[in-house]
């Protein structure tokens, strides 16, 4: 009999709950006759050479990246630069490479003619975000396949060179070496989950805490801000509905206007119209860094009910096949013009399989149950609907418990088969936060790291992680970006060990307070889920005053307390870093006090008073919303 999902939840959490330990590693480590990895954590060992990267406060090394750079090979030459400096104390000079002069002692980031000429190429595999670290007598050459692997390759020589770890914004941990020999590298790193890019607030100010986690920012992979959803964007009903009428959804008088396309009605002279405003958006970008654009229909829960769409879905057997056949034939016009006008760039289009459309276009019977052939595989309805080239399809996994791993939830584990049908690129949407309550501390901790492989296994290489996209927050958001960050990248990890090194790295001597404050927390919410609580994208179910009783929330509150005294003795020697930890540890303490100011006014002194500064100190903090959809604090209570 299959075991419960509640009791498999639980052996998951406390496998990191009850026990920390330390953990040192990042994605998986592989040669380049091993890119499939080691499948462990373990970090590996690289001899000294007979060349110094440094000696007695001097160098004789350069940083030398391509001529005419790219943005992300100078931001990784900084990086290099920066983060060299505060190991050795040395600061590096950064040429082109037509002005490096010098032919040896190079450190060579990205695609450089010294490269080629080495003979040393990126395989494919390693992705967009793989690297790749060679060295070649007194030389090392750093790269990826892509600007964005260059990047990583700099954190990864910094990582065995000199134990660097990247925690959060101001957080990181690096060696002080005064005399470092330069190490014989021949290192590939392959990435678990190539792309992984997390839509939180506390990345919207620069790129550097984003590049530093070894994610991209998400906003900036789409062409012309095309992401999300773009049906409108293509074809605004503000300028064809009143003379394309059929391009669009029915609707009645009572209504603003359509929901969606009409993918069916508009024929020929429609699809050649989106193709245009498509070609026309690409055209507008001048960053071909970005490389993504989403052919998504509208946020909602709609799809055209029109004659012709309804007898296609019945045809058919699901309105994703309809969206299938529309954007198929959209994209194998995109390429065909690609290919003649602009051949040497790089666009990678997507659709989404969202609400009315997550349901694959494969076979099932009249009751709806997926149908599999002989050899135990589902099969798309027709030939249409499977994904032309350069064509992926974002599964969008919403209404779902977050505490249950996917690998649990046979709906979803059928949709990632059937799309893996439809699709050898699927990519993912999916959600690490409460958009109706963002002082909800989501408790997915123990599904995460599961998560992560099942969505490996199915070859997913791009998440779209949406949380407080449009605020900070104060819900140990900078450690789940930590641990999300490494978690996609090696599936290997173990979830307790990353929670427990970023504790003693973020809030030092705070960390033991901490730690119990995580653990009283996460055996709560434990309890809650083992009541019958679900941990959802919205909703009350986790958060609410009979679930978080005031003298529980008040021995929360002492962890704070007692990770402030902790730090009481550096208050004096080290006013500097007492202030940092002290406004770390305090800023955790604002999701306990929202939930007594809002579950327990009646408990609070001057309720009112210490309501309004509550909401000072959010604001301080740059936690400007309390949940999604333009709301403030204003109104909050």
């Amino acid at each position: 009999m299959k075991k419960s999902y509640r009791k498999i939840v639980f052996s998951l959490l406390l496998a990191f709950v009850l026990v920390f330990g330390a953990a040192l590693a990042g994605c998986k480590d592989n040669t380049p006759e091993d890119n499939g990895g080691n499948g462990g954590p373990s970090k590996p060992v690289f001899e000294d050479t007979q060349y110094l990267l440094s000696q007695n406060m001097t160098s004789d090394y350069r940083v030398v990246i391509p001529d005419d750079p790219d943005e992300r090979d100078e931001f990784a030459a900084d990086e290099l630069v920066y983060f060299f400096r505060q190991a050795t104390g040395i600061t590096l000079p950064v040429y082109e490479e037509s002005d490096a002069g010098a032919a040896d002692h190079l450190l060579i980031i990205g695609d450089t003619a010294l490269r080629r000429e080495a003979g040393l190429t990126a395989p494919d595999s390693i992705g967009d975000t793989g690297t790749r670290l060679v060295t070649q007598g007194s030389n090392l050459f750093l790269f990826g396949k892509t600007p964005f692997g260059d990047i990583n390759a700099v954190y990864d020589f910094l990582e065995y060179t000199y134990n660097y770890r990247f925690y959060s914004d101001g957080c990181f941990r690096i060696d002080s070496v005064g005399n470092a020999a330069l190490k014989a590298f021949d290192y590939t790193c392959t990435p678990d989950i190539d792309n992984m890019a997390m839509m939180y607030g506390e990345l919207n100010d620069g790129m550097s805490w984003t590049r530093r986690l070894r994610s991209i920012n998400y906003y900036r992979s789409w062409i012309s801000a095309m992401y999300a959803h773009t049906y409108f964007k293509i074809l605004p009903p503000s300028t064809y509905l009143k003379d394309h009428e059929n391009w669009y959804s029915p609707f009645t008088a009572e209504e603003d206007g359509p929901a969606n396309l009409c993918l069916t009605r508009g024929g020929d002279e429609m699809i050649d119209e989106f193709v245009k405003q498509v070609q026309i958006l690409i055209e507008a970008e001048t960053d071909e860094s970005r490389e993504y654009f989403m052919l998504g229909q509208e946020d909602n829960f709609s799809f055209c009910s029109c004659d012709s769409c309804t007898a296609k879905i019945k045809e058919l057997g699901s309105s994703s096949a309809v969206m299938m056949q529309f954007t198929n034939k959209v994209v194998e016009k995109l390429n065909a013009w690609l290919a003649e006008e602009h051949p040497d760039r790089t666009v990678h289009f997507m659709t989404f399989a969202y609400n009315n459309t997550k349901t694959p276009p494969v076979k099932r019977d009249a009751s709806g149950n997926y149908l599999r052939n002989a050899e135990g595989k589902m099969e798309a309805v027709d030939e249409s609907v499977k994904a032309v080239d350069n064509l992926s399809v974002m599964f969008v996994i919403n209404n779902v418990d977050y505490a249950v791993p996917y690998y649990e939830d046979v709906s979803v584990m059928n949709m990632l088969e059937g799309w893996s049908v439809i699709t050898d690129e699927i990519t993912i949407w999916q959600y690490s936060t409460n958009f109706e309550n963002y002082m909800e501390p989501l408790f997915n901790w123990g599904s995460m790291k599961t998560n992560y492989e099942t969505l490996s296994d199915y070859g997913v290489f791009y998440i779209a992680e949406q949380g407080s996209h449009n605020t900070k927050t104060a819900t140990f958001t900078e450690m789940r970006l930590f641990v999300m960050s490494q978690l996609a990248r090696d599936n290997s990890l173990n979830t307790g060990d990353l929670i427990d090194e970023f504790m003693e790295n973020y809030y030092g001597a705070a960390a033991p307070a901490m730690k119990e404050l995580f653990n009283r927390y996460a055996n709560h919410c434990m309890v809650l889920i083992g009541n019958g609580c679900s941990v959802m994208s919205g909703g009350a179910s986790m958060m609410n005053r009979n679930n978080w009783d005031f003298m529980l929330l008040e021995r929360l509150l002492e962890c704070i307390d007692e990770g402030i005294e902790l730090l009481e003795p550096i208050k004096s020697t080290d006013p500097e870093l007492y202030n940092t930890l002290y406004e770390r540890v305090y800023k955790e303490s604002l999701w306990i006090r929202f939930c007594e100011l809002s579950y327990h006014g009646t408990y609070i002194n001057n309720v009112e008073e210490e309501r309004t500064n509550f909401v000072n100190e959010c604001y301080r903090y740059g936690i400007t919303a309390p949940r999604e959809g333009g709301a403030n604090w204003d109104n909050i209570w």
